[in-house]
């Protein structure tokens, strides 16, 4: 899974760049990666919470300016200590693989600086990988995941500094599988520090 992975983005990196120089000025090719922290939202004693920041890598597709709409793809890896009940927490790794759709919109465009906004939905998968404590199946997950992401940023030249917020609309958890071990309500909040190239 992880080789497959690195060739798909790989694949797309090399297509999104050489790409660039065939078609118009106002399609950009961009990547990224940074710090990611996730939060899943449980109820009562139950709790899922980065212990310390994760990290993510990113590819984008962009067309336009005022406005722009932009296509990406964004793999996100946290090690977490989920707590059921009044156990001790339990350290487990977070993957997840998204495709996300956004408009934004540059608010300030100089030559050699920008800002701009943007937000939209987004559809892939997350799931807890197992540990010698936990044992997940792929149907304890409610797959795929739907949910939308706001976010603002700058950029220098070439250079990109974003910061984003994501939520999961759908649940994480699927209730049939794991109630009453994880409840029947789960969400996934992420606050991601993007920093990357766009060409």
């Amino acid at each position: 899974m992880n080789k497959q992975l690195i060739s798909i983005t790989i694949t797309v990196l090399i297509l999104l760049v050489f790409s660039r120089q065939g078609i118009s000025q106002a399609v950009y090719a961009g990547f990224t990666t940074g710090f990611t922290n996730v939060q899943v939202n449980l109820p009562d004693s139950h709790k899922y919470s980065s212990t310390k920041p994760g990290y993510n890598f990113g590819l984008y597709l962009r067309y336009g300016k005022r406005p722009f709409y932009q296509g990406g793809i964004d793999f996100i890896r946290c090690r977490s200590n989920i707590k059921t009940g009044a156990g001790n927490p339990i350290n487990t790794p977070l993957h997840e693989f998204d495709f996300s759709l956004n408009v934004g919109y540059e608010i300030l465009q100089k030559p050699f600086f920008k800002w701009n906004i943007l937000g939209g939905p987004f559809i892939g998968k997350a799931l807890l990988m197992s540990t010698a404590n936990l044992n997940f199946r792929n149907n304890d997950f409610v797959n795929p995941q739907f949910g939308l992401t706001a976010g603002t940023g700058i950029q220098i030249t070439n250079f990109i500094i974003n910061v984003e917020y994501a939520y999961h609309i759908s649940r994480f958890f699927n209730p049939s599988e794991t109630k009453p071990f994880l409840g029947p309500e789960s969400h996934i909040e992420r606050l991601s520090l993007k920093f990357g190239v766009q060409f």
